[in-house]
């Protein structure tokens, strides 16, 4: 992560810096390790630097500094953007035994980012179809230009979704939709040096013309031919099987598609909850003026087997694409984000390969974690958790029929006797399901989806798992990730087992978890807690006994030092308590209420207490 420069370490101002250390040939009992911070002037007469000791560290414990009485020390990011104007930093630790003072320490020096210069785009409106051309000049550093990266973002910087980057002053790069009467899209520049330190320029804003015109003529290229048309303009760009224009495209028809999933949903849908799951801290949809009849119900249900062809036909154009670099990882697992968000269009076959391709790239990022700094660990980590809950909610709809079954889906359930191996079906056969060959059926396709989610729940647990392991490399004792969006809720937290007792866990309004008093656990250890939440519980494998289908989903994980997850056993005395909210446009029949009292009926028995 550091790059040497003599007595000196290269470190940016914008990354997180983790110290470990040991005490070699100790000799007595340890008593105490001590971390200091140093900043550091330089003497222009005698080229050494007069250090001064930082006494505001106590003010900032488990805030910028964590682990100060560990062996291993992190100071975050906000220090160095805080102190801008320190250039060299000294840290020092500090081991006091019973016989015996060791101390050590390294002097870092803050890299600087690349000297200003100057980005344009060119043209300045467009639709999706529309190559705009960026051009870099005149940026300079004295360690020289690593690379460009390009980020955009309609009203809120912090939903921006990257483009694409490039080792070249040039690029061209499609463009998400604007918002507002304008339909602006703001765009940056990231321009790196060769030892990462980085540097934004905004450019123009540019309008990006939603238009319905290329989406519905890349439906049609799909229509009337087996095989698609060349002569669309989104197929042509997705044949050339470019990592990075396949991303652009990805992304941009995603956020189109998302965007009008959302608007159809808005048209007042009688009993919402039975076709729509809602994003996790959403409020209830009022229901619009306008009748829902059956012409808007039909548009509804074809626009959701079209839209759901397009994404899985986006999905199998990237699926066996490699990613070189760490943008285009970023690029990739960003763009799976927003192709799986809508989940009511999520066919099984775009679940199990959106599955697979996340938990693929869930491996490269924990087997390059300890490469790369925690912001960008937590850059990509939060866009895989992301894909991840998506597909494991879009398996489960059908099976908690919570959405409409989809067209593609329908049609491949009429496969053949052979393709049944497994006991479900052996069950299932005895009723008569699988009688007729080759016929659709509801009975087949919950076959196929049911076996399609256990296929996907397994992966989406190998794929927590990588992220777990990523993120705790870059955590010490008090450190947390969080990933909070509206399709799951994810915590993970250092800490000791002591912190645990009578813990409360709050992630948004009516959902809660409360962590017992006491419980098996040493409360020395270091652990890991992990706390998700997903709009939509898992299918119960007995649903005629538990309804679980108007439900979100919450779990709790305490991990060892290792990874591995830890049991805890509580008693009646102090239990483990999960408040579970239910999906908010679930609608309550009215309720009937009867004086038990007066019922003589043999069929029913009544306790009162």
């Amino acid at each position: 992560m550091c790059s040497r420069k003599g007595e000196f370490q290269y470190i940016n101002p914008n990354t997180q810096l983790a110290l470990f250390s040991s005490l070699m040939n100790q000799t007595g009992l340890l008593n105490n390790i001590t971390w200091n911070v140093y900043t550091g002037m330089m003497n222009s007469s005698s080229d050494t630097q007069k250090w001064s000791l930082f006494t505001n560290m106590n003010d900032y414990r488990d805030i910028w500094f964590f682990g100060a009485n560990r062996s291993h020390f992190t100071a975050t990011n906000q220090l160095f953007l805080t102190y801008r104007y320190v250039k060299f930093w000294r840290f020092e630790v500090v081991y006091i035994s019973m016989t015996e003072k060791s101390s050590s320490a390294l002097h870092f020096e803050i890299n600087q980012p690349p000297k200003p210069g100057i980005c344009s785009i060119t043209p300045s409106n467009g639709t999706i179809t529309t190559k705009f051309t960026v051009i870099c000049k005149d940026w300079a550093d004295q360690d020289g230009i690593k690379d460009y990266s390009f980020y955009a973002w309609a009203t809120h910087a912090e939903q921006r979704v990257i483009l694409g980057s490039t080792i070249s002053s040039l690029f061209e790069l499609r463009l998400p939709v604007g918002c507002g009467n304008a339909s602006l899209m703001n765009v940056i520049v990231q321009i790196r040096d060769q030892l990462n330190s980085m540097t934004e320029a905004n450019l123009p804003a540019v309008s990006v013309i939603p238009t319905r015109t290329s989406i519905d003529s890349f439906i049609k290229a799909m229509k009337v031919a087996s095989t698609m048309s060349s002569t669309d303009p989104l197929v042509e760009l997705l044949s050339k099987n470019n990592s990075v224009l396949t991303g652009q495209v990805i992304t941009t028809v995603s956020q189109v598609l998302n965007e009008m999933n959302t608007e159809i949903i808005r048209l007042g849908i009688q009993n919402i909850a039975s076709i729509f799951v809602s994003p996790l801290g959403s409020r209830e949809i009022p229901m619009s003026s306008h009748s829902w009849n059956t012409s808007t119900f039909n548009q509804y249900i074809q626009q959701l087997n079209d839209d759901a062809s397009v994404r899985e036909y986006l999905m199998k154009s990237m699926k066996d694409l490699t990613t070189t670099t760490w943008n285009n990882i970023l690029l990739h697992a960003s763009s799976l984000a927003l192709l799986t968000h809508a989940i009511n269009e999520l066919t099984r076959d775009t679940s199990m390969l959106a599955s697979s391709k996340c938990r693929d790239m869930a491996f490269t990022l924990e087997s390059m974690a300890r490469m790369v700094s925690s912001d960008d660990v937590k850059k990509i980590g939060n866009q895989l958790i992301q894909c991840a809950a998506n597909v494991l909610s879009a398996v489960n709809v059908p099976l908690q029929q919570r959405g409409t079954i989809l067209e593609l889906d329908l049609n491949r359930s009429s496969a053949t006797s052979n393709d049944y191996d497994d006991d479900m079906y052996l069950n299932l056969n005895l009723n008569g399901i699988f009688m007729k060959e080759n016929e659709p059926s509801y009975e087949r396709n919950f076959y196929h989806q049911k076996r399609t989610a256990n296929i996907v729940v397994k992966q989406v647990a190998e794929t927590l798992v990588a992220i777990t392991n990523a993120f705790n490399i870059h955590l010490n004792v008090g450190q947390n990730m969080t990933v909070n969006t509206t399709s799951v809720f994810t915590s993970l937290e250092k800490t000791l087992v002591s912190s645990l007792s009578n813990k409360r866990i709050t992630p948004f309004e009516g959902a809660q978890i409360h962590l017992p008093l006491s419980s098996n656990l040493t409360e020395s250890d270091t652990i890991s807690v992990r706390s998700m939440i997903q709009p939509l519980a898992v299918a119960s494998a007995t649903p005629g006994q538990v309804n679980t289908s108007l439900s979100t989903m919450i779990s709790l994980s305490i991990l060892d030092s290792h990874g591995k997850e830890i049991s805890i056993h509580t008693d009646n005395e102090h239990p483990m308590e999960f408040f579970i909210p239910r999906d908010p446009n679930l609608i309550v029949p009215p309720m009937a209420l009867y004086n038990a009292t007066l019922i003589h009926d043999a069929k029913h028995q009544f306790y009162f207490h």
